[in-house]
């Protein structure tokens, strides 16, 4: 456990020692105490959920939860992935900053994040709670929300379970049981005291193993289709999935799907047991679906905002003031801190601001769910395969350049079918209400700005390097011997999708001078490559040499560390020199591990490493 005002993770074992030690507080004589758990389903799909419809038993205790509160049956996630939809459902904001992943293998897109802060009228669920009296924690099993994030500064006190207890490498995470153990403890030591956790759950997201209640599911007949490997990722995203391979993955998701619901059950149980579950305000959702060969060459999470991603299940239970049923008004995750802090009588301060609403009022429903990859109605949605400054500029973009595309969900609800030109007036409908709602949020954004050098690792994929050169993209292509062939007048091309971004260079290929904005400090650098390359900053030269070349651009390349640079200005530049003695070059990242007091930023070591790996943040 970390206090938000601790930096040493030194010091854990004294703080646990300290809050054993301390009496909970008591809130006076005659005093309810408030309290209020927001459960987070990394990756959970609402239409896996027996309580929406589906029709396996996968959450038989949420089930009966779910049965004395609301079912918000649309509600709609801000983002695609953890890092950028987490900040946005706390902060109640249409665009936050990212939370950095530690990791100088996993990649920004886009450079400008680093510069990223909450805008000043922001406040955070947890700190407008605690400013109203009451204590917040966070138990979490996801490797992002570490004691080193700016996130875990926003609770009172922080439990990295990654980094704190021993579990079960092979999941790459601590499973629902440890979360679960841990939230008991918490709350019967807070139990007087007015309280708000955040649980972040694992066991909807990926890896999956075929044991157990995924083994249940399946049923009896061996899976032999082959599609898969041990951890339940697809060996070929782009194979075109049979009724086998369908029945296979889906038990394996609800597999896991189950194992959290029987230990929040468990939880929930507790609650009962000591009298207070229907005083405890609770609420359950996710932070982003999952795609489960949905569509053709999408798995996982990150991409565009398609159904299986955008639509997060939203359960609130609090008897004292919830009526129980089934609502199908459009929800945004975003609502989730206003609503909470509605129904616990605590308004924000003075000066700061939600983007989202009460869902309960019920003047302010919606007409419209938004994030920034897109917009619904209560028919239509349209899907930006652009965002930010190119669809919210002062310009609006014509419909056609808007790069979109556009689904009528009530006649196609698993978009199968882009009728963006063929409906150009509901195409240009959306985006101005898109834009007239969003515009304002978006600027409030890209004004808020920092120059400070940041404390964790990162990495910039290599599409956002920036360049001299004309440098075409590809959208699918992943074979060295056919993009050697592919002509290019400067004989680089590249590849910036949310699953594979990289820059390759074919023999003879001219120097490439690239450079990014970056805070200036001292970082120690390191490269993902293919190949061979000579890279000058500075004036200095390095040779970088991989014996590795690969028949797939997804598989194999070799991180190789740079060394140590220092960065004056605020702008990275440098200029790739493809070395001859290899018949082709590329590149997927530069990491960056900040130097700070002589010490690097974040923390690396090879199980981690392993363990990103298999949670499918590294490939």
């Amino acid at each position: 456990m970390l206090s938000r005002r601790t930096a040493s993770r030194g010091l854990t074992s004294i703080l646990i020692g300290l809050v054993i030690a301390l009496p909970a507080a008591s809130c006076g004589p005659g005093h309810t105490p408030r309290r209020a758990i927001v459960i987070v389903l990394d990756a959970a799909r609402p239409d896996h959920f027996s309580c929406y419809g589906y029709p396996k038993p996968t959450t038989p205790q949420i089930d009966r939860l779910a049965a004395r509160g609301a079912i918000f049956l649309n509600n709609y996630a801000q983002a695609t992935t953890t890092r950028t939809s987490v900040p946005r459902l706390l902060y109640s904001r249409y665009f936050a900053p990212e939370i950095f992943p530690n990791h100088h293998a996993i990649p920004f897109t886009n450079p400008g994040n680093l510069f990223r802060k909450i805008d000043d009228e922001a406040m955070s669920l947890p700190r407008a709670l605690e400013a109203n009296g009451v204590v917040t924690a966070a138990i979490s099993a996801h490797e992002w929300i570490t004691a080193e994030s700016p996130f875990a500064r926003e609770f009172t006190f922080l439990f990295d379970l990654q980094s704190t207890i021993p579990f079960d490498r092979s999941y790459g995470y601590p499973r629902a049981d440890k979360v679960v153990d841990q939230a008991v403890d918490w709350i019967w030591k807070n139990r007087s005291r007015d309280f708000f956790l955040y649980l972040h759950v694992m066991d909807t997201h990926f890896p999956h193993f075929f044991q157990g209640d995924a083994r249940t599911f399946f049923g009896s007949e061996p899976y032999t289709g082959g599609a898969f490997g041990p951890e339940g990722l697809t060996l070929d995203v782009n194979r075109s999935a049979t009724a086998e391979d369908r029945k296979y993955l889906n038990a394996l998701y609800d597999g896991g799907l189950r194992y959290a619901d029987r230990e929040l059950g468990r939880l929930f149980a507790t609650l009962e047991d000591w009298g207070v579950l229907d005083q405890t305000l609770i609420v359950i959702t996710a932070d982003h679906g999952e795609f489960l060969l949905d569509r053709k060459g999408y798995m996982t999470h990150g991409g565009p905002w398609y159904e299986p991603l955008a639509r997060v299940p939203l359960i609130i239970h609090y008897p004292l003031k919830v009526s129980p049923g089934r609502r199908d008004a459009l929800t945004e995750s975003i609502d989730i801190a206003p609503t909470l802090l509605k129904l616990l009588g605590i308004s924000l301060p003075e000066g700061s601001s939600f983007d989202g609403r009460d869902v309960f009022q019920e003047q302010a429903k919606r007409s419209r769910a938004m994030s920034e990859g897109g917009i619904r109605d209560e028919r239509y949605k349209l899907i930006f395969k652009s965002s930010g400054t190119e669809v919210l500029g002062p310009t609006a973009p014509a419909p056609k350049a808007a790069n979109a595309e556009l689904y009528d969900l009530a006649a196609d609800p698993k978009e199968t079918r882009n009728l963006a030109a063929e409906s150009p007036a509901v195409v240009e409908r959306l985006l101005s209400a898109y834009r007239a709602q969003l515009q304002r949020p978006w600027i409030r954004f890209q004004a808020a700005t920092t120059h400070d050098q940041p404390r964790q690792s990162f990495a910039i994929a290599a599409p956002a390097f920036g360049g001299d050169a004309e440098i075409p993209f590809l959208p699918v292509e992943e074979n060295p011997a056919n993009l050697q062939q592919t002509p290019t007048p400067s004989g680089w091309l590249g590849r910036a999708t949310w699953d594979n971004s990289w820059l390759f260079a074919k023999r003879g290929a001219k120097p490439l001078h690239i450079s990014f904005p970056m805070p200036k400090g001292r970082y120690f650098l390191v490269a993902d490559i293919w190949g061979a390359v000579q890279i000058e900053i500075n004036g200095q030269k390095v040779l970088l040499q991989s014996d590795a070349l690969s028949a797939d651009l997804r598989r194999d390349p070799k991180p190789i560390d740079i060394g140590e640079i220092e960065l004056k200005g605020e702008t990275f530049s440098a200029i790739l020199y493809p070395q001859p003695t290899h018949p082709w070059f590329a590149i997927r990242y530069l990491g960056f591990n900040p130097v700070i007091n002589g010490k690097r930023g974040g923390y690396y070591d090879k199980e981690r490493e392993e363990r990103l790996r298999s949670l499918g943040y590294i490939r």
